[in-house]
């Protein structure tokens, strides 16, 4: 009689655990249902990116030239700009990809327009030292 209820307890025990496995995986499955739409449109998306990209390096230099010359300033009170403003157009431009970086580099009318933010203070009668504005090495090490 023992043994009779003994395999009792076990089958109780085991069907009680298939019954928590079977509501787990239909928790899963639910989340699953949740999750593949929202799969769907982030590869969408990603797509659409990937196609844009691909748009952007098919721009040709001289249209590049043209954008980087737009973005120049304009008025002459800002006619130099700063290597400070690096998260602005034009030099903002040189994080979208190598090639814009490049075609920047190569555009003297973007470096006439520069100012290293440098002056020279006077240690003796002969000798200068020259002083940079902090951020230039940063920046300076980011582009290289």
């Amino acid at each position: 009689m023992t043994l009779s209820t003994s395999h009792q307890a076990n089958l109780a025990m085991i069907s009680s655990r298939i019954n928590s496995i079977d509501e787990q995986i239909a928790h899963l499955h639910s989340q699953r249902e949740v999750l593949l739409p929202k799969l769907d449109h982030e590869s969408r998306n990603v797509a659409i990116l990937k196609s844009i990209l691909s748009l952007i390096h098919c721009i040709p230099t001289e249209v590049l030239r043209k954008i980087f010359k737009y973005c120049l300033p304009k008025a002459p009170s800002s006619a130099l700009m700063s290597l400070s403003m690096a998260d602005q157009a034009p030099l903002l431009l040189f994080q979208v990809c190598s090639r814009w970086r490049r075609t920047g580099w190569g555009f003297p009318h973007l470096w006439r327009t520069f100012s290293l933010q440098t002056k020279f203070v006077n240690r003796d009668e002969r000798n200068y030292l020259l002083t940079i504005h902090p951020s230039v090495s940063a920046i300076l090490e980011t582009w290289f």
